[in-house]
This record gives structure tokens, sequence and C-alpha cells, in this order.
């Protein structure tokens, strides 16, 4: 089955008691999801990738997407919006130093960092909503 993006991928999820049980939410024990993207709730895949997400507004300044964790493998950043975001790996980006993650909604860029990664905009504020995989 193709998938319009690499967001949409199947996944087992698991309860960490049995990674070979499939867990089905049920009244007793809901799968939630937050749509707002305020919490951050880890999410196993077989028993030993967790993942992280979260939605961040960027502005004119250099924000902090996701701290440095000597853990992660990947992180992907995707643009909910229309204004371009730089990405760069300390708190000196700038719009002309940073990586270009295009102003069009949907865009992504991914990343196998360890370090600090931070996002900043010429003018204004833009959200972009990361997810990131440790070991």
């Amino acid at each position: 089955m193709p998938y319009e993006n690499q967001h949409q991928r199947p996944v087992t999820l698991v309860d960490g008691t049995d990674p070979n049980q499939s867990v089905i939410g049920d009244s007793s024990n809901p799968i939630r999801v937050d749509p707002t993207g305020t919490t951050v709730q880890p999410v196993t895949w077989g028993g030993s990738v967790h993942a992280d997400s979260g939605q961040v507004s960027v502005g004119a300044t250099a924000t902090l997407i996701s701290a440095a964790n000597p853990n992660r493998s990947t992180i992907c950043i995707t643009n909910m919006g229309t204004t371009d975001v730089y990405i760069g790996f300390t708190s000196g980006v700038t719009t002309s130093t940073g990586d270009l993650l295009a102003g069009t909604k949907g865009a992504f860029i991914a990343v196998d960092t360890q370090t600090d990664v931070y996002a900043i905009v010429a003018t204004g504020s833009q959200t972009v909503s990361y997810s990131e995989t440790t070991n």
C-alpha cells in the first residue's frame, strides 16, 4: 500500500509486558491520541524503539524544537503552514545559516542527530510538528 508521506505507516501498539502481543483499545484501556500536540506520549514499536512527538511555535528568534538526546536516532520536522522555517543545531541558527524547511504545508525534513535542534523564521511565527525515534 503506498503512503502519502513517511508519517503514514502501520504500527503495532504493545503494552510492554509482552512485545509479541498487540494491544487493542477498549473502554478500560483506551488508545489516546493527542490532536493538539501539547502532550508528548511515548509509543513503543516492538518493545525497543520509542517515539516522542509534539508541536512547537517557531518565532523570529532561535526556538528549541527538541533538546539533545544521546538515545535519539532520527528527528522528523514537519512544516504545518506556509512560512519558510530554517533548521539548525545551535541556538545561533539564523535564516542565513539554517537548512530550509520550505513554507509548504506538510513539507518535512528528517535528520539523524543527537544534538539540540533549533528553528527560526524570518518574521512572525510558524508551527512545526516533530517526531523523534530513540533506541
